[in-house]
């Protein structure tokens, strides 16, 4: 079963096709509004990210952009640039 993690829903009201920077726009006005930026680790790039079957998790590696400091996680999920999860391979949706 895949875990969802989201905040209250506010409609687009951009045009149908936006600019990048209408989106990054939108997407501060909700990260603001619904206090979400203790969730979110900034200047930080995915490096690395792989699967263990044995133990259920995912690794996923880490540096900052700022610094260079590197890092890992596990955890039984992972979540994409959008902030949408990604199901565990061959979790059921």
């Amino acid at each position: 079963m895949a875990t969802t993690a989201s905040g209250r829903f506010k409609p687009w009201r951009g045009p149908a096709i936006a600019t990048g920077s209408e989106i990054l726009s939108y997407l501060d006005e909700v990260i603001a509004e619904d206090g979400l930026d203790d969730g979110i680790r900034y200047l930080h790039r995915v490096t690395a990210a792989s699967w263990s079957t044995a133990d259920r998790r995912w690794t996923v590696e880490v540096t900052r952009t700022d610094t260079g400091e590197r890092a890992a996680s596990r955890s039984p999920w992972t979540a994409s640039r959008s902030t949408s999860p990604t199901a565990s391979p061959g979790a059921a949706s």
